[in-house]
């Protein structure tokens, strides 16, 4: 019945409010590349594109991806790739935005030529001694942490 789509939906907005709220206090909380904050991410996404929330899920994934860039570019480089993927799929396949998806797309060939080069490497060598972006110390000696893998 009618009230019985209503109140589904209702429910469903109520689900996702929170799943959006308990991100956005995770966030606060723990270190970007924290296992917890991907899995939060993983669930409120599946409801996005479950419920065809293509704003939505544009907006999470350019908050991340400039998250994941001031965090460390090379160490989450795996996770910028996955992010600038979805983020080009998105405004190609359901906005009918061809520019803006080839704007994310240069972003994606840079990134994917830069890291699949010795001369990448160099680079990121070069970026650190010329001043480029502060590198924590005890950042270089972490182990680097993978993207989870589980889709």
């Amino acid at each position: 019945s009618h009230t019985d789509d209503d109140e589904v939906k209702e429910i469903q907005s109520m689900i996702i409010k929170y799943l959006e709220l308990q991100l956005e206090s995770m966030l606060k909380c723990y270190d970007i590349n924290d296992k917890r904050i991907s899995i939060a991410v993983e669930q409120l996404t599946s409801y996005y594109d479950q419920f065809d929330m293509y704003d939505e899920e544009l907006c999470l994934s350019k908050k991340l991806l400039k998250l994941y860039r001031k965090d460390s570019s090379e160490k989450n480089s795996e996770k910028i790739v996955a992010l600038l993927e979805k983020i080009i799929s998105i405004y190609f396949v359901h906005k009918d935005d061809q520019e803006t998806a080839m704007m994310y797309q240069s972003q994606l060939e840079e990134r994917i030529t830069g890291n699949d080069t010795q001369a990448a490497d160099d680079f990121i060598i070069d970026y650190r001694q010329n001043g480029g972006e502060e590198v924590d110390p005890d950042d270089t000696e972490q182990p680097m942490r993978r993207w989870s893998t589980t889709d």
